[in-house]
């Protein structure tokens, strides 16, 4: 069996700026890939006349798992009836990051699949990839080539970015799912339009730069808000860290982070909220992106 890791992202801006008529919403956002914290998927291939997908993982006794919706069975389905393979193929899924938590983890693990398949067989380039991959959900193209970038449409407009500057967060998992049909449910209606205020400019300008600064007074979340309204804990939370600087949620939740300085302030506010949360069923992690 061969090992790969799938990674998270973190959204240090997200932007609803419209909406089709097919009801898929139009965005605009910054998509930081971390590595540090990740999912170990193990993938094992035998050839078969009839494809054949065995899954297992170490979340499987959740009461809302569902092992063959999964988005990494449904990414090796996908690729093998499109490259019109057969194999039979075992996916064993070590879960760490949370699901429901608003960093991309189920899409990490199907675009890790994709690029794995396509790495063995070889049957298609990385914009058709990342076509197949939008099939499975918005987030999942941007994993094909996993380097920070700004994402607009539904998730296929993927443009690359480069930071003069390493990112220190202080990334904190709450512990419970946000849904996202929910959360874009719940959005108001004035929220969907142009980002008027061109955060997502000026961020791009300070990760060129490397203008801390500029990029902490710009970090924004269309959704931030009716989850602040819906779970007290994020405002306890902001509360504890507020010296340090704002908290931000990830996606629509329900991960939220804190952009730090540098590493001794991470570390500050690492600890202060180790310290705040250690009764609390709360998972906190320092990760970096490294330039």
């Amino acid at each position: 069996m061969e090992y790969i890791n799938s990674g998270l992202k973190i959204n240090l801006s997200l932007k609803v700026v419209g909406q089709r008529s097919d009801n898929f919403h139009l965005l605009d956002s910054i998509f930081v890939p971390i590595f540090s914290v990740h999912d170990v998927i193990g993938v094992e291939m035998a050839e078969s006349e009839q494809l054949a997908i065995d899954f297992t993982s170490n979340i499987a006794n959740q009461s809302n798992f569902d092992g063959m919706n999964n988005l990494a069975v449904r990414a090796a389905q996908l690729y093998c009836q499109k490259a019109e393979l057969t194999p039979q193929i075992k996916i064993d899924l070590e879960k760490n990051i949370p699901i429901g938590g608003g960093v991309g983890g189920g899409s990490g693990n199907a675009g890790a699949i994709l690029n794995f398949l396509n790495s063995k067989f070889k049957k298609f380039d990385t914009e058709t990839l990342k076509k197949m991959a939008l099939t499975l959900g918005a987030d999942v193209p941007f994993f094909i080539e996993n380097q920070l970038a700004r994402v607009n449409g539904i998730g296929e407009v993927i443009t690359p970015l480069k930071s003069a500057m390493e990112l220190y967060f202080v990334l904190i998992f709450p512990q419970f799912p946000v849904s996202t049909p929910w959360a874009f449910k719940n959005l108001p209606s004035e929220i969907k339009k142009t980002d008027v205020l061109g955060r997502n400019d000026l961020i791009v300008k300070a990760l060129e730069n490397g203008d801390y600064d500029l990029l902490a007074a710009n970090i924004h979340n269309d959704f931030e808000a009716i989850l602040f309204g819906k779970y007290p804990i994020y405002q306890v939370i902001a509360d504890s860290i507020k010296q340090y600087g704002k908290l931000s949620i990830s996606g629509s939740g329900s991960s939220c982070f804190v952009l730090c300085r540098n590493a001794d302030e991470q570390k500050l506010v690492y600890e202060k909220l180790r310290t705040c949360f250690a009764d609390d069923n709360i998972v906190i992690k320092k990760v970096v992106y490294k330039k």
